[in-house]
């Protein structure tokens, strides 16, 4: 979870490691094609403990309601969109991720608000990228 040097952690080894074990333990009739594009950036553990149950909500939630069974596939982003705002992109295959309403949620994704706030962001929903974003701060 963290490097030798610190309890820094580093999100591209993270979010990929996180993604297989998901895949692995929650996947077990189907293989899921992950595209990821995360950086190499190092967060600290508070940040990468609350970014990582953010993702296994999201990838959990997919898993549950979300893939399409033919092929199932999942995107996940991060991007820096200023010196220490950060975007966390996810979405899936599935066609139910467009039918999303933040206001009238589960406890999967009111937990995802909750924490998505407690970064110092806030989730949204992208209908022309059909997908979930957070922002946040590092």
């Amino acid at each position: 979870l963290y490097n030798e040097e610190g309890l820094d952690i580093n999100l591209s080894v993270y979010f990929k490691k996180l993604v297989q074990q998901l895949s692995f333990s929650l996947g077990e009739n189907f293989q899921i094609d992950a595209i990821l594009s995360v950086p190499a950036i190092s967060v600290k553990m508070d940040t990468g403990i609350l970014l990582g149950i953010i993702v296994n909500e999201l990838i959990t939630n997919s898993f549950k309601y979300g893939f399409n069974q033919d092929n199932p596939s999942l995107t996940l982003s991060v991007e820096n969109k200023k010196h220490n705002q950060y975007e966390l992109f996810y979405s899936d295959n599935g066609s139910k991720i467009k039918d999303v309403n933040l206001d009238h949620t589960g406890l999967g994704l009111a937990l995802i608000k909750r924490l998505s706030r407690q970064l110092g962001g806030k989730l949204s929903f992208s209908e022309d990228r059909a997908g979930f974003i957070v922002d946040f701060q590092i």
